[in-house]
């Protein structure tokens, strides 16, 4: 009962403390992380479960202590009378009890504080697991959701990359119909270009054949006109002599010819006005060529400026500008001719006005020239039909070329800007569509990202716990062993090394000769000490040089065999500082690994332990007093080198006289006592190593 009474009264302070906490809490949530307040409720919870635990199982011990007790009282009424003669005695006895109920209260007490602290942790420890089993569920629903909703992504990109590389050939089509269309439309220009400049030849060439036919009837008419006024001349000189009907005759003869000439004049005029009727509508044609000019320069214009829009079609463009430049250029070559031409045909039109003038005066005399007037008249006419049918041919091919122009040009805008449309409405609608896809793949990333290293961070802290726990005791353990063992060793050589040199102090020759015994057969073994193998070889050369058997004695044999221990010594002492200074390395990363462990368990526990002074000097005093150690232990080993060196070769060279020996003797025990105390100091060192080890695997189970 007086343990229910405890827990209730537990209890009662966990929930005043609960309400106290609350009501701090509301005050304080600007100041407290969100950490301590997580470990916090873990702990509350924790401890509430067990104590739950505890009142359950103390409710069923107070049960059955009331059907006990009811049973006593059963028994106590029977057996009154018995009672009341040794209430003394009882009451002596009961006193008794209430002082060791009282004691083992005291240590139950204790007990269920310790058991209440450690099924505290352990429902922290469970409650941990299971937060990391929820979020890693957690983590991989997402995760799988993700992986989903990134398929998703990726058969949109592929279709849409797919919509795009179709895109791309219908354009790649389009361009190639229109620059086929183009060529087609080039190609149809450069041949009517060509029918035009082949008829413009064609008519430049009669031309000149005409003026040359007419130059040379000219010419004849000349000589006829000359040979007519002679013979005119020749008839007035007769006229005199011929009668006056013959005069009226010639006079009507005169007239009828005059009536003729002003008939043919008529006709003339009619030419004139008929070449002059020409002569406007060539000019009307130069004025309609220089438009349709002006038209294709424009159309050059526009044509530069969209090339230069359209990054791909720039070749094309700058191939067709340059042609378009230079049938300009030769259009222009070409119109500059034609004026020019233009030019002579009308100064030799003047010049032939004049001449018809000039002939109009003498034809006026002319009569036998009618029919060969008539017949130039005529071929006048068929020039000027031919002349007339040639404009019109002209100007409706130029009509034809300005009409297909400009609608080869309202084609290539409007196909233009309908294609330049439609890519820029899907780029639009591409550009928004990737946007949002690496919008949510960089908040997803992000997620993923942040979810990952928190499970990381929770499992490599839960598993490094773990497993440094078992790592340093199995480490701690075996160097314990190895430790204690070469103490062991140790202790045992520096006990024959003590035995040997009270010996040697005692000055028994047999001991010295067995010291510097140097046995034959043991020359062609090698020791960790380089003097040795100079001392043997030495030996070999010496062998040589005589070629007399020496004879071995014990000193010889003795002093070979306390080298070759003392060479073991020495191994083993190299040995022993390579394991002092692996030591070293692993209490130092034992030391920072515990330091760790600890800031750990101060963040997932409720008591904060200050150990890390104490692991924190531990490292610093061992690499302050170890590496004087490791000086005087390599002093030490070149020393006993060069003794064994100088013995060897004194053993060998010369065996002179017992006073060298005496000198080497002590030089040797001297050598002896400082490794003696330098182990001393080493053995001192280790038991302290052991010593601290022992206690960081206490302090690691104690905070484990």
């Amino acid at each position: 009962m007086k343990r229910a009474d405890v827990l209730q009264s537990e209890l009662k302070l966990y929930k005043e403390g609960k309400v106290h906490s609350n009501g701090g809490r509301d005050g304080d949530f600007t100041v407290s992380s969100t950490g301590i307040l997580t470990d916090e409720n873990r702990r509350l919870k924790a401890q509430n479960s067990v104590l739950q635990k505890k009142i359950a199982e103390i409710t069923n011990e107070s049960t059955s202590n009331d059907v006990s007790s009811s049973n006593s009282e059963s028994s106590r009424k029977s057996d009154r009378e018995t009672e009341i003669d040794g209430k003394a005695d009882r009451s002596q006895h009961e006193n008794g009890v209430d002082i060791t109920q009282q004691a083992s209260d005291f240590d139950a007490k204790s007990c269920d504080s310790y058991t209440i602290k450690f099924e505290t942790e352990q429902e922290e420890k469970r409650l941990i697991q299971e937060q990391l089993h929820q979020l890693e569920i957690s983590s991989n629903e997402k995760i799988t959701q993700l992986q989903k909703q990134i398929e998703i992504l990726k058969e949109k990109l592929d279709e849409k990359q797919n919509t795009c590389l179709q895109l791309q050939h219908d354009y790649e089509k389009r361009i190639q119909d229109i620059n086929n269309e183009a060529t087609n439309l080039k190609t149809i220009y450069e041949q009517q270009t060509e029918t035009l400049k082949s008829d413009n030849t064609r008519l430049t060439d009669e031309v000149q054949i005409n003026l040359k036919n007419k130059e040379d009837d000219i010419a004849r008419y000349q000589k006829r006109v000359n040979d007519m006024q002679s013979h005119i001349d020749h008839l007035e000189s007769q006229i005199g002599t011929v009668s006056a009907e013959n005069n009226q005759q010639l006079r009507d003869y005169n007239a009828k010819h005059q009536k003729l000439l002003e008939d043919k004049e008529l006709q003339l005029s009619q030419t004139i006005v008929d070449i002059n009727s020409t002569k406007i509508q060539l000019e009307h044609s130069k004025e309609a060529y220089e438009t349709l000019l002006k038209t294709v320069q424009h159309g050059e214009e526009q044509l530069t400026a969209k090339i230069q829009e359209c990054e791909q079609m720039s070749k094309l463009a700058e191939q067709r500008k340059k042609t378009i430049e230079d049938l300009a250029m030769k259009l222009q070559q070409e119109n500059e001719k034609y004026k020019f031409d233009h030019e002579k045909y009308e100064l030799e039109i003047q010049r032939l006005e004049n001449q018809i003038g000039e002939l109009n005066i003498k034809d006026r005399t002319m009569k036998s020239l009618q029919a060969k007037c008539s017949d130039l008249e005529l071929k006048v006419k068929s020039y000027d039909e031919l002349k007339q049918l040639l404009s019109k041919r002209v100007e409706e091919l130029e009509n034809e070329l300005i009409e297909t122009k400009n609608n080869h040009e309202m084609e290539l805008n409007e196909k233009y800007a309908e294609y330049q449309q439609a890519i820029i409405a899907k780029q639009h609608l591409f550009q928004e569509s990737i946007d949002n896809l690496n919008e949510m793949l960089r908040e997803k990333n992000e997620t993923n990202s942040e979810l990952n290293a928190q499970l990381d961070v929770l499992k490599q802290e839960s598993l490094t716990h773990v497993e440094d726990k078992r790592a340093h005791e199995r480490k701690g353990a075996a160097l314990l062993k190895d430790l204690q063992k070469q103490l062991h060793t140790e202790k045992k050589k520096t006990e024959r090394l003590q035995e040997k040199l009270t010996e040697l102090l005692s000055g028994d020759k047999t001991a010295l000769d067995e010291l510097f015994y140097i046995p034959r057969t043991d020359g062609s073994r090698g020791g960790s000490v380089s003097s040795f193998n100079g001392g043997n070889t030495h030996a070999a050369e010496r062998a040589s040089i005589t070629s007399v058997p020496i004879i071995s004695s014990p000193l010889e044999q003795e002093n070979n065999d306390l080298i070759l221990k003392l060479a073991k010594v020495q191994e083993e002492k190299a040995v022993l500082e390579e394991k002092v200074r692996h030591l070293e390395t692993s209490g130092s990363s034992m030391a920072d690994d515990l330091v760790q462990k600890s800031a750990i368990i101060q963040h997932y526990s409720i008591e904060k332990r200050a150990v890390a002074s104490s692991s924190n000097a531990f490292p610093s005093r061992l690499s302050r007093r170890h590496p004087s150690i490791e000086r005087n232990n390599n002093n030490s080993g070149i020393n006993l080198r060069n003794m064994f060196d100088t013995l060897v070769r004194d053993n060998i060279h010369s065996k002179q006289t017992s006073s060298s020996n005496d000198d080497t003797i002590k030089n040797l025990q001297r050598l002896l006592e400082e490794t003696l105390t330098k182990n001393m100091h080493l053995q001192k060192d280790l038991e302290i190593l052991s010593r601290t080890l022992e206690s960081s695997q206490q302090k690691s189970d104690t905070s484990g």
